[in-house]
């Protein structure tokens, strides 16, 4: 376990086998991964330009360093042992994540500090989500925009990764989160009923109503007023995309669910009228890993959003 060094003075100079720190050379590591996933050192040799006995003596090295063989001859070629596999899934993503970081880089310098990565739940009101993107992207000509959609779960770990610089959401994620984030609240809206202007409510027959699905932000603001008028309702469809129960209340089939912040834009391109505020309001956040936001260009998109909310502008 220990090896002699050399002498001074009669005194022996050990070191520890075990406790020497070991560096790995990521050009071997590539040499080993290329290998394996090529399947033979010829067809490697072929893509570094390299001779087999190069590469060959480089993979070497690096099972020297790491202390195991991780191939077995299969044929003519080469295939992993069980080490081998493991070492493989992490090369890959030691890989992957170098090529995420050279198309980061590469937009950080073809649109240098202008930005802004944007994570949004499905769920959302996509007519609101409009104009905030509208208004932010009119601040500046060189603004630009990333925007990724999907699930609460999906959305964190991609902040978490780094992926994106928030969370813009109407619903604020469970309380069973494991990490640590921290919500920043850009206004509120009251929530209406909407119908069609060409489509007459008769007053003795139920209110066909159109709902969101239970999970959906908009909601929980809805319930309480469910509770209160479900003698006089009938819903014919409980939908998750918010877009098509636009389409199905626009032809006829029912009232649905949405903002007043956007009664303007619900009149215009869906033909629907407001016909009942619920006096109930959902409310609206950003969601980041800093308490203080520290982005310039988040910064100014959350004021742009409370200028929505408090001045009437969304």
């Amino acid at each position: 376990m220990f090896t002699i060094l050399g002498k001074i003075d009669n005194i022996c100079i050990t070191y520890n086998k075990n406790l020497y720190m070991k560096h790995l050379n990521y050009h071997h590591l590539y040499y080993f991964y290329l290998v394996a996933k090529e399947g033979s050192v010829s067809k490697a040799g072929l893509k570094l330009r390299l001779s087999q006995p190069t590469i060959s003596a480089q993979i070497k090295l690096f099972e020297e360093t790491i202390g195991y063989s991780l191939f077995k001859k299969s044929g003519r070629g080469l295939t992993l042992n069980n080490i081998g596999e493991k070492v493989f899934l992490k090369a890959e993503k030691i890989f992957s994540t170098g090529r995420e970081l050279l198309s980061e880089v590469e937009n950080l310098t073809t649109h240098p500090n202008h930005r802004l990565s944007l994570g949004v739940p499905d769920s959302m009101s996509k007519l609101l989500v409009a104009n905030f993107l509208s208004s932010f992207l009119k601040q500046s000509s060189q603004n630009t925009i990333y925007y990724r959609e999907g699930m609460m779960d999906v959305l964190l770990n991609l902040l978490l990764e780094g992926k994106i610089d928030a969370i813009l959401t109407d619903s604020l994620p469970q309380n069973n989160v494991k990490i640590k984030i921290y919500k920043h609240f850009l206004g509120k809206s009251e929530i209406a009923l909407y119908g069609s202007i060409s489509k007459k409510l008769k007053s003795n027959e139920p209110l066909r109503i159109i709902l969101p699905v239970e999970t959906s932000g908009i909601r929980d603001g809805i319930s309480k007023w469910l509770d209160e008028n479900k003698q006089r309702l009938f819903c014919v469809a409980e939908l998750e995309e918010i877009a098509l129960a636009k389409k199905l209340a626009m032809m006829g089939h029912g009232a649905m669910f949405e903002v007043t912040a956007v009664s303007e834009e619900m009149l215009k391109y869906y033909k629907l009228k407001i016909l009942e505020v619920l006096d109930v309001f959902q409310s609206y956040y950003v969601i980041t890993l800093d308490k203080k936001v520290r982005n310039e260009h988040l910064q100014n998109f959350i004021k742009m959003a409370n200028l929505h909310f408090t001045q009437g502008l969304a």
